[in-house]
């Protein structure tokens, strides 16, 4: 039987468009990739969608937490994937 294989890890090719990180990688390697989810994290949809609270530190995470109206975070995100799923 035919074996999936993992892409390449060397970037980038030669030819290839100019990006800092390749659109793949191994969500299981330790240390664990943030760099580069927080690369591809930006070109996401799931950076549009509402209810997304966003932040620039840990202690900015950490204040908006606090001040956060949850169920209406929740609310907006819920109502938002049910008119997703209907289309």
């Amino acid at each position: 039987p035919a074996r999936l294989l993992a892409p390449s890890e060397d970037w980038p090719r030669p030819g290839s468009r100019d990006l800092a990180h390749p659109p793949y990688f191994n969500a299981q390697s330790a240390p664990y990739p943030l760099t580069k989810v927080a690369f591809w994290y930006e070109f996401s949809e799931f950076i549009s969608f509402p209810g997304v609270q966003t932040f620039d530190s840990v202690p900015a995470m950490l204040s908006g937490l606090a001040g956060a109206d949850l169920f209406k975070i929740s609310g907006a995100m819920r109502l938002y994937r049910a008119e997703l799923w209907r289309t």
